[in-house]
């Protein structure tokens, strides 16, 4: 495949694995995917030698928070997406031919590696240490002070700054930073929220339009991404915390770190909790749905007619909040996702159907 083909190629495998905001630029790919606290950033790109092909990601982690933060001090200007601590993952691969069992697993090393990144460990660095240079790690330091609502020390570097002292930051960042930064950390200071850690079996009541529901948190997949059950029964009124409540259930990946911290869910009560799955099947692009199933050994499979025991997997789809809502009030069933996408619903909603992300399990 030539360059250009490689970099449509990417895209496509992108899209199918559930990576948002593709995008082919001259010097690769670039995406973005969800994670349960903000999300990965990567650059995808190709190198070829004599004998092999090079398959180069760089990659990242951020929040939405973060971006902002770091977006208002820096005058919102073109740069919106701060990722921290990008890091470099190589793949070879010999010969010229590359192809899909290359670049999915690869993908998925590197959401597993952004998934790791600990984006409050790397706020917390740049908060501590006051590079001396250059531009955008001091943007950084000031984005976490603000971002921790450390008022008190970009106090001190305004006043310096009133005074003439620069406290070597760099010419570009002028007073009009600091004092950015100095009125985000105190609105921070005001909202900023602990929230207690997440434990197995953890159970959450889920407002919706017809009611409420429950889902109980299972765990980390493999990817380090928050695995629920999704109780289908929705109630009119609050209800005792039971087993009862998940008659039915089925296992999904949904971002819970995230609602809790948007006020989406309420925490209700404890549930001994099942064991994580370690098999899925994940649905692939098309019209007509192709799926990646785990078997036994842990490999992922590609096929277009599953078994019965492959129907009774559970699906490696991940869901925001809207498209959980959706799955719940309008009865989404894993055992009915075969082939069509609105087949799996008891009644399906209004077109056009939120699409379903690709494999995140």
């Amino acid at each position: 495949m030539r360059l250009r083909q490689l970099d449509d190629f990417f895209a496509d495998l992108l899209t199918q694995r559930g990576w948002e905001s593709v995008k082919k630029k001259s010097d690769g790919v670039v995406a973005r995917h969800p994670l349960n606290v903000g999300y990965a950033s990567l650059l995808l790109r190709v190198f070829p030698s004599s004998k092999t092909l090079a398959l180069e990601a760089s990659i990242g982690a951020g929040n939405a928070n973060w971006d902002r933060i770091a977006s208002k001090i820096n005058g919102d200007r073109k740069t919106k997406e701060f990722a921290l601590r990008y890091d470099t993952l190589v793949k070879k691969v010999d010969g010229h031919e590359i192809s899909s069992e290359h670049v999915l697993p690869f993908l998925d090393e590197c959401l597993k590696h952004a998934a790791a990144i600990d984006i409050d460990a790397e706020i917390d660095k740049y908060s501590a240490n006051r590079p001396d240079f250059p531009f955008i790690p001091q943007i950084f330091h000031l984005a976490a002070l603000a971002y921790l609502g450390q008022d008190r020390i970009i106090s001190g570097y305004l006043d310096a700054f009133r005074r003439g002292k620069n406290m070597n930051f760099v010419p570009a960042i002028t007073e009009a930073f600091i004092a950015r930064a100095y009125d985000l950390a105190l609105t921070q200071k005001e909202e900023v929220v602990v929230i207690p850690k997440l434990k197995v079996g953890d159970v959450f009541r889920v407002p919706l339009s017809t009611g409420v529901a429950h889902i109980q948190y299972i765990g980390k997949g493999k990817l380090f991404n928050s695995v629920v059950l999704v109780g289908p029964r929705i109630s009119d009124s609050v209800e005792v915390v039971s087993p009862e409540l998940f008659k039915g259930a089925y296992f999904i990946h949904y971002h819970v770190d995230a609602a809790i911290r948007a006020g989406l869910l309420s925490r209700v009560g404890q549930l001994p909790a099942p064991l994580l799955p370690l098999r899925w099947r994940r649905p692939l692009g098309g019209a007509e749905v192709n799926w990646s199933v785990d078997d036994t050994s842990g490999r992922e499979v590609h096929k277009s007619e599953l078994t019965q025991e492959e129907i009774d997997l559970p699906v490696g789809i991940s869901l925001n909040h809207a498209m959980l809502l959706t799955f719940i009030e309008h009865g989404w069933r894993p055992e009915k996702f075969i082939k069509s996408r609105l087949s799996a619903f008891e009644s399906p909603p209004d077109e056009p159907l939120i699409p379903l992300p690709g494999a995140v399990s």
